[in-house]
């Protein structure tokens, strides 16, 4: 579902949608490439958020998040996921408290297209608690911006910008989250009639990107999100969520717990993420395993892929642990041979193994 009203003001600016696992993203604007160099703005149309209120909201949620709910304030956010009781996750998020709210209010950034099975998930355990959540699909709106240009813009929007990664600026217009990554990189959240107000402020500076361009740069960051075809396929390790303060191992017990506590604390990973790039591989979809090409067997399976040229795709892949000993890969997917190799991640692979 997307704003109706959001929607076509993006596309009287010359917005381009495609249909993305049941979300409809930008993949261009007018002539433009689908990948924009920093600066940019960029629809998060991939995303949405899931509201969750009432007096026990933060005691609910800290019995089912992987993040120390107690630990997020309305200045600081925090990355997680909600798992199923066998450890896996069938959601990820960011999660924000909402400033002047009384009870307590807070939002789950997340896929969009999870927004409802997750609302099913958490509806088993909210019943025993007051508290209560609400859809924002169609209210709320994200927009991306990658780069120092628009600072100046966004301290006249918002009063303030975060200055520190995860940090939060309120204001009666919205949220701003500073976000990981390269370059400065902000994500605000809006209702729909300031989101067009901030759109047409900055893209008087910026230029306006795809979808694809935030998606891009989450990749880089390493910054893995579930989506509708990985839900429930991979734990925490696998995403290196340990790396990246999504998983407090001091919160105490919630759903999915002890799997993820035991693999870290009395086990060993045998599968995490590697950021590569694919070489004339066919359009992959996240959750496809690849294939070692020599042995044919299950060697790594797609997180996220963007096609940053006709021949080349940069992606997130959980990956089996021997094939973190080299950097040049053949693989097969559905009889098309292919090569990959791996790029660096922005923390050490040696933390999370």
């Amino acid at each position: 579902m997307v704003n109706d009203n959001w929607k076509t003001y993006l596309q009287n600016q010359g917005a381009k949608f495609v249909d993305n696992q049941g979300s409809e993203l930008v993949a261009a604007f007018k002539s433009l490439d689908s990948i924009t160099s920093p600066p940019f703005i960029a629809p998060l149309m991939h995303q949405a958020l899931l509201n969750i209120t009432g007096p026990d909201s933060a005691k609910f949620m800290q019995g089912q998040l992987t993040c120390d709910v107690n630990a997020v304030t309305t200045g600081v956010s925090s990355l997680g996921a909600a798992c199923t009781p066998k450890g896996r996750i069938y959601t990820s998020f960011r999660l924000i408290q909402q400033e002047n709210c009384e009870p307590p209010s807070f939002m789950l950034r997340m896929r969009q297209n999870l927004i409802d099975s997750s609302m099913a998930n958490l509806g088993k355990y909210i019943v025993f608690f007051k508290s209560k959540m609400t859809s924002f699909v169609d209210t709320w709106v994200g927009i991306g911006i990658h780069g120092e240009a628009c600072d100046n813009l966004l301290t006249e929007f918002f009063g303030a910008i975060p200055t520190e990664i995860n940090q939060v600026t309120q204001s009666e217009r919205g949220l701003l989250i500073r976000n990981p990554g390269r370059n400065t990189r902000y994500e605000a959240w809006l209702p729909v009639a300031h989101a067009q107000a901030l759109w047409s402020a900055l893209a008087v500076v910026v230029s306006p990107a795809s979808t694809y361009a935030w998606m891009l740069e989450d990749i880089r960051a390493g910054v893995a999100e579930v989506s509708l075809t990985t839900a429930e396929t991979f734990i925490p390790q696998a995403l290196n969520f340990q790396a990246i303060n999504a998983v407090s191992f001091s919160k105490g017990c919630y759903t999915g717990q002890e799997i993820v506590a035991r693999t870290q604390y009395r086990g060993k990973s045998k599968r995490f993420m590697l950021r590569a790039m694919l070489e004339k591989a066919p359009t992959l979809t996240p959750g496809t395993d690849l294939l070692d090409t020599d042995s044919q067997k299950n060697v790594a399976t797609l997180v996220e892929a963007v096609r940053i040229s006709t021949e080349q795709q940069e992606v997130l892949l959980v990956v089996l642990d021997e094939l973190a000993e080299t950097s040049d890969w053949r693989f097969t997917v559905d009889n098309q041979n292919f090569s990959g190799s791996r790029l660096e991640l922005p923390y050490q692979i040696d933390d999370i193994k």
